[in-house]
């Protein structure tokens, strides 16, 4: 298997589950709304749900026309990632591990909406 396929798988395999177990935690132990500083000033874990796009965006919108846009955007991301990784040079590593975390996120937030209808929300910077 080429690196830069294995960095992916890794970090699917990995970051994946991470990123839904710590959602749930966050969900069973946060009340929705509450804040808790982990570097006052600078980090805060917060427990928000975002029906819209990153920082709110969207939020407006009806469902059918986000879930739309949220299909689509996903799909061009995860297309467009995928196909940059798939045409990386295995020595560049770096940008393998880039993409990697991108995807990994996207997916993550894709579970999110397709359970929740919504994405879990915990770090606030």
């Amino acid at each position: 298997m080429p690196r830069r396929l294995a960095i992916f798988m890794a970090i699917l395999l990995t970051g994946l589950p991470l990123d839904q177990i710590t959602k749930v935690l966050v969900q069973l132990k946060m009340p929705l709304g509450s804040q808790d500083p982990l570097i006052p000033g600078l980090l805060n874990l917060v427990h928000v749900r975002n029906k819209g796009a990153a920082f709110g965006l969207l939020s407006g919108w009806s469902a059918e026309y986000a879930w739309l846009f949220f299909v689509a955007t996903t799909g061009l991301v995860l297309g467009v990632l995928g196909y940059l990784l798939w045409r990386l040079p295995d020595d560049e590593w770096p940008a393998a591990l880039g993409y990697s975390l991108v995807l990994t996120g996207a997916v993550g937030n894709l579970f999110d909406r397709v359970r929740l209808g919504e994405v879990v929300d915990f770090i606030d910077v």
